[in-house]
C-alpha cells in the first residue's frame, strides 16, 4: 500500500493547531529533565518526518521508528502525555500509508486515554483529523461517521465554534462525494451559525459556497462567493490559503471563456507560490491550467518560462506528473511534438509506480487523446480517451464539455458520424449552459463591483479611521439604550398580561361556578317538572277513582252521566300528564298516540257496541306542554258527543280528527263525524251545553276561534296560533312594561 499524495492541506494544519497547546504545557512542564526532553526530540523527530514536504515512504519508516522509541521511553518513565501524543502520530503514520485499520486501532488507544482523563475537546479534535484522512483517501462514510462522531464531542464539551466547524466539514465532504445540493444548503447553515456567534473568518466558508456552484455550474454564484472569501480573507489578513482562494475564482472564470480573467487570478496564485514556501499539490496542477490557458492564446514561450521557473523552485518534487505534463503541453503547442511525448511517456511509468488519483488521472489521459488528435492519430487518440473512464470519475461541466468536442473530432474523422453527432449535440448543450451573455456581463459586472468596492475601503480605512471609532462608540451606547428601553417595555407588556391573564382566570371561574350553579337548577327544574306531572297525574287519578266509585251508586240518568263526563274530562287530563312524565322529555307529547288512547278510553267508557273508525291527519305530531292540556280537553269534548250522540241504535260510523298547519302561525284542529248530525232545530247561542261552554272557554283559552258546523255529521273547527308566536307575543309585552 503506497502513500496517498495530495493530502488535504487542512489535514496538516488542524492537526498542528490541536497539538500545539498541550505540546506547550508539556516542555514547560518536563523542561528541566533530561528524560524528558529525550522523549519530546524522538517525538519531534517523527512530526518532522510525518508532515514532511513531498515525503516518500522512507520518511514514514524514519517517523514510525522514532515514535516507537518515543512510546517505548515515556512508557518506561511513565509519561502517559508523552506516550499517547506518540501513539497518536503513530497512528496518523499509519494512515497516510492508507493502513486505516492499523491507523484507527492506535486511535481508539488515544481516545480511551482521553476519555478516561474527562478531555473532551481532546477527543473531538482527535476524531476531526481521523475524519480528514479518510475524507484524503475517499473513504467517505468512515469519514463522516468520524466527523459525526466529533460533532457529539463538541456538542456535549459546548464548544459552539468547533462544534459549526465539524458541520462545515460534513458540508464539504457532501460537496466532494457528489451531493452538491446538501451541501450548499448546510454550508448556508454554517455561515447562518458562524454569523449569529461573531465568527469572522468566514472565507473558508464562502469558498466552499463558491466550489459547489461551480461544480453546479451555476457560474455567476461560484464568482460571487469566491470574491467574498477575498475580500473576508483580506479583512481579516488571514491569508494562509490565499492560494485556494485565487484558484477557485481562476477554475471559474475558465469554465466560462473569460480567458484574461482566468490568466490575471491563476498568475496571482502561481507568483504566490514562487515567493513563499508555501505547501500545495495544487501549485502544479493550476500551473498546468495556466500553462494551457497561455498556450490557447498563442503565448506558449511565457507558458515555458513559468513551467520551467516552478521546475527550478521544486526539483525533485513528487508531483512529477503535473510538471511532466506542464512540460508535455507546452512543447506540444510550440510544434516539437517529439520532446513533447517524451514528457508524456514519463507520465506513463509514473503511472505504473505511483498511486495516482483516479480524476488526476482520468484528466492526464485526456490530455494524451488531445496530444495524438492533434497529430491526427485518431486511433490512439481514441484509445486514450477510452482509456480515461470518464464515466467513473466526476469531471467538471467545462471538463466534460471539452472532452465531447474531443470526442467529435476524432469520430468525425474516422467516418463514425453517427457518434459524431452524438458527442457534438452534448457539447452544445453542455456550452449553452455554462455560457451565455447575461453570465458573462453579469459576472463582469460583479468583478467591476469588487475592484470599486476594494477601493472604496481602502479610501474609508485610511481617511476616517477616527470616525468610524467615534460611530461604533455612538451606535454601541444607543444600541445599549435601546436594549435597555426594549427590555423595561418588554417587562411593561409581561407585567401586564399576567395581570390580565389573572383577571380573565378569575373571571373564567367564577362565570364556571355560575354554570355550574345554572346546571344544577336546571336539572332541579327538570325533576320539579316531572315531579309535579306525576302528582297532578296521580291527583288525577284518585279523583277518577273517586267518581268511578261513585258512579256505581248512581242509576242511568243524568247524575250518571254527568259523573261520567266529569270523569272522561279528568281522564283526559291524566293522560297528558302521564305522557309529561315519561323520559322522552316535559317539553310535549306525542299527540298521535294521545288521541288513540283517548279514544280507547272513551269507546269503553261510554261501554259503545258498535264499531267506530277513527281517522288521524296530523302535520306537527307533537304539541307543546302549554296547549297540550286545553287541547286534550276539546278532543275529549268532541269526541265524546260524536260517540254519545252521532250513531244511535249501535250504528258504525268514522271519526276523523285533522290538526294541520294552516300557515307558519296558526294550526287548525277539526273534529268529525259521519253521524246523524245536529238537530234542525238547534242554536249554538241559546243551547245550554256544558260540553259546548268548554270547547268555546278552552279555545279562547288557546288564542283561538271556535266554528260548530252540521253537514252530513258534525264538524268541530278550531283555529289557534303555535306556541312559539304566543311565547314571543308575551316577551314583546314584557319589554313594552319594561320600557
Amino acid at each position: 500500500m503506497g502513500i496517498c499524495k495530495n493530502w488535504p492541506l487542512i489535514v496538516i494544519l488542524s492537526f498542528f493547531a490541536i497539538t500545539k497547546s498541550s505540546a506547550s504545557v508539556v516542555v514547560s512542564t518536563y523542561a528541566q529533565d533530561p528524560d524528558t526532553l529525550k522523549v519530546r526530540r524522538l517525538l519531534d523527530s517523527g512530526k518532522h518526518y510525518l508532515f514532511k514536504p513531498d515525503e516518500h515512504i522512507e520518511d514514514l519508516d524514519k517517523s514510525k521508528m522514532f515514535l516507537d522509541q518515543a512510546i517505548a521511553l515515556s512508557d518506561s518513565l511513565g509519561l502517559k502525555r508523552y506516550k499517547y501524543e506518540a501513539i497518536k502520530y503513530l497512528g496518523t503514520n499509519y494512515l497516510q500509508r492508507q493502513n486505516f485499520k492499523e491507523g484507527r486501532k492506535y486511535y481508539n488507544k488515544v481516545n480511551d486515554y482521553y476519555q478516561r482523563a474527562g478531555d473532551k475537546e481532546k477527543r473531538g479534535d482527535l476524531w476531526l483529523v481521523y475524519g480528514n484522512y479518510a475524507r484524503a483517501l475517499n473513504n467517505y462514510t468512515e469519514a463522516e461517521l468520524s466527523i459525526n462522531r466529533a460533532i457529539k464531542i463538541f456538542k456535549e464539551s459546548n464548544n459552539r465554534l468547533k462544534e459549526i466547524g465539524a458541520l462545515k466539514q460534513i458540508a464539504d465532504l457532501h460537496h466532494v462525494s457528489g451531493q452538491t445540493e446538501l451541501a450548499i444548503s448546510e454550508l448556508l447553515e454554517v455561515l447562518e451559525k458562524y454569523q449569529e456567534i461573531g465568527y469572522k473568518n468566514l472565507h473558508y466558508t464562502y469558498d466552499l459556497l463558491s466550489t459547489a456552484h461551480r461544480r453546479k455550474g451555476d457560474l455567476k454564484v461560484a464568482i460571487s462567493y469566491g470574491l467574498k472569501a477575498v475580500e473576508s480573507m483580506e479583512a481579516t489578513k488571514d491569508t494562509l490559503a490565499a492560494a485556494v482562494f485565487y484558484s477557485r475564482i481562476a477554475h471559474a472564470y475558465r469554465d466560462m471563456g473569460n480567458v484574461e480573467k482566468s490568466i490575471e487570478w491563476y498568475i496571482k496564485e502561481i507568483n504566490l507560490f514562487l515567493s513563499s514556501d508555501m505547501y500545495s499539490g495544487r501549485r502544479f496542477r493550476d500551473t498546468q491550467y495556466l500553462v494551457s490557458l497561455l498556450i490557447a492564446q498563442d503565448r506558449a514561450n511565457e507558458a515555458l518560462t513559468i513551467v520551467k521557473k516552478m521546475d527550478a523552485k521544486y526539483p525533485n518534487t513528487e508531483y512529477a506528473i503535473e510538471l511532466n505534463l506542464n512540460f508535455a503541453l507546452v512543447y506540444q503547442a510550440l510544434g516539437d511534438y517529439e520532446v513533447s511525448e517524451k514528457y508524456f511517456l514519463k507520465i506513463l511509468d509514473d503511472f505504473k509506480s505511483n498511486y495516482i488519483p483516479e480524476t488526476l488521472k482520468s484528466e492526464v489521459l485526456i490530455q494524451f487523446g488531445k496530444f495524438y488528435l492533434e497529430q491526427k492519430r485518431y486511433a490512439q487518440a481514441k484509445y486514450y480517451f477510452a482509456e480515461a473512464k470518464v464515466d467513473q470519475v466526476r469531471l467538471n461541466m467545462a471538463d466534460t464539455r471539452d472532452l465531447q468536442l474531443s470526442l467529435f473530432k476524432v469520430d468525425s474523422a474516422s467516418g463514425d458520424y453517427l457518434n459524431a453527432i452524438r458527442h457534438l449535440q452534448l457539447y452544445n448543450i453542455l456550452n449553452d449552459s455554462l455560457i451565455n451573455e447575461t453570465k458573462v456581463k453579469e459576472i463582469e459586472k460583479l468583478q467591476i463591483e469588487y475592484e470599486t468596492s476594494k477601493k472604496e475601503q481602502n479610501i474609508a480605512l485610511l481617511t476616517n479611521q477616527s470616525e468610524l471609532q467615534k460611530i461604533q462608540l455612538a451606535q454601541s451606547k444607543t444600541t445599549k439604550n435601546l436594549i435597555l428601553t426594549g427590555l423595561f417595555f418588554l417587562i411593561t407588556f409581561i407585567i401586564i398580561l399576567y395581570i390580565q391573564f389573572k383577571i380573565i382566570q378569575k373571571r373564567n371561574k367564577a362565570i364556571n361556578k355560575k354554570n355550574d350553579v345554572l346546571e344544577v337548577l336546571i336539572e332541579e327544574k327538570e325533576w320539579m317538572n316531572k315531579e309535579i306531572h306525576h302528582r297532578v297525574k296521580n291527583n288525577l287519578q284518585v279523583i277518577i277513582s273517586l267518581l268511578n266509585s261513585q258512579s256505581k251508586y248512581l242509576k242511568e240518568g243524568i247524575a250518571f252521566n254527568s259523573v261520567t263526563d266529569s270523569r272522561n274530562r279528568m281522564q283526559a287530563m291524566s293522560l297528558i300528564h302521564q305522557k309529561l312524565y315519561k323520559p322522552q322529555g316535559n317539553d310535549s307529547i306525542d299527540i298521535v298516540n294521545y288521541i288513540s288512547e283517548l279514544v280507547t278510553h272513551l269507546q269503553d267508557s261510554y261501554h259503545s257496541n258498535h264499531k267506530i273508525n277513527l281517522q288521524t291527519e296530523v302535520d306537527s305530531p307533537y304539541i307543546g306542554v302549554t296547549q297540550a292540556t286545553p287541547l286534550g280537553l276539546i278532543l275529549n269534548e268532541a269526541i265524546s258527543n260524536s260517540i254519545k250522540y252521532a250513531y244511535p241504535n249501535n250504528k258504525n260510523g268514522i271519526i276523523s280528527i285533522s290538526l294541520k298547519n294552516v300557515n307558519d302561525k296558526d294550526i287548525m284542529l277539526e273534529v268529525s263525524d259521519d253521524g246523524i248530525g245536529l238537530p234542525i232545530d238547534f242554536n249554538i247561542k241559546t243551547i245550554d251545553s256544558l260540553g259546548l261552554s268548554l270547547i268555546k272557554g278552552l279555545s279562547k283559552q288557546l288564542g283561538g276561534t271556535f266554528e260548530l258546523i252540521s253537514d252530513a255529521g258534525v264538524r268541530i273547527i278550531v283555529v289557534f296560533p303555535k306556541q312559539q308566536f304566543i311565547e314571543q307575543k308575551s316577551i314583546q309585552k314584557i319589554k313594552k312594561k319594561l320600557d
